[in-house]
């Protein structure tokens, strides 16, 4: 794999570092990753917080607007149908362009399509649309957002930041529908 990576070939590998060294979840809460890691977790409980919130909650939503179950089932699907093309050229964006200003993009347009789409009319093609638009930005988000996670700290300490912001996500997972509810 490193020969196919034009990286260079390795005698040994790296030692690990000592305790007194630092390392681990007690180096990313210490400057400079103190800041970087409480934001990325703050801002990831936030997206799974709201991401779970619509993918639970899409179908209540619907029908209450005064549209069938059925629809209201299918409005679920779509968003998640979407997902996998939304996902797919998120992926492949994030190889053509800054992956910051593709996160940052996305993520406006989750946030502003799960904001309107409470109050859009109970026509079903509006509905329906909405649907796939949130879909498709929702998991093209959710492509692109570990990608930037694991930028954001040193090779050595990218498991245990990556561990902690999705640790915080996952709290946002379980209130997102919680208190929708």
């Amino acid at each position: 794999l490193a020969t196919r990576f034009a990286l260079p070939l390795l005698a040994v590998l790296p030692r690990r570092p000592t305790a007194a060294e630092g390392g681990g979840y007690r180096e990313l809460t210490r400057a400079p990753l103190r800041q970087v890691t409480i934001w990325i977790c703050v801002a990831y409980f936030c997206y799974m917080f709201s991401f779970y919130f619509i993918q639970s909650w899409a179908t209540s939503l619907v029908t209450k607007a005064g549209l069938s179950d059925a629809e209201g089932v299918t409005t679920s699907a779509l968003m998640n149908l979407a997902g996998l093309f939304g996902g797919t050229l998120a992926g492949y964006l994030a190889t053509r362009m800054s992956l910051s200003r593709l996160l940052r993009a996305l993520m406006l347009m989750v946030a502003g399509l799960i904001a309107i789409f409470g109050w859009l009319p109970a026509e079903l093609w509006i509905i329906y649309l909405a649907s796939l638009a949130l879909g498709f930005v929702m998991w093209g988000a959710s492509a692109t957002v570990y990608s930037a996670y694991a930028l954001s700290y040193p090779p050595r300490l990218r498991a245990s930041g990556i561990g902690m912001v999705v640790t915080a996500g996952r709290a946002g997972w379980i209130f997102g529908p919680y208190v929708a509810g």
